[in-house]
């Protein structure tokens, strides 16, 4: 019984670390996305408000 807790542990933890790293690559992606886009850009493409994005852009970088 002991070493079938540790079994599901060890699988519980792996599962959570490798869903938390390819969440992490996943933003680290739209962050750099979000950098190399001007503002006016991200914009037109989304077609919200010019400061909306400015404000957005503060609380990411």
């Amino acid at each position: 019984m002991k070493r079938l807790l540790i079994k599901f542990c060890i699988w519980y933890l792996a599962r959570e670390y490798r869903r938390r790293e390819r969440k992490d690559i996943k933003n680290q992606a739209i962050l750099n996305k979000f950098r190399e886009q001007n503002t006016q850009q991200i914009a037109d493409k989304h077609n919200i408000p010019l400061n909306q994005v400015k404000s957005l852009q503060g609380k990411v970088n």
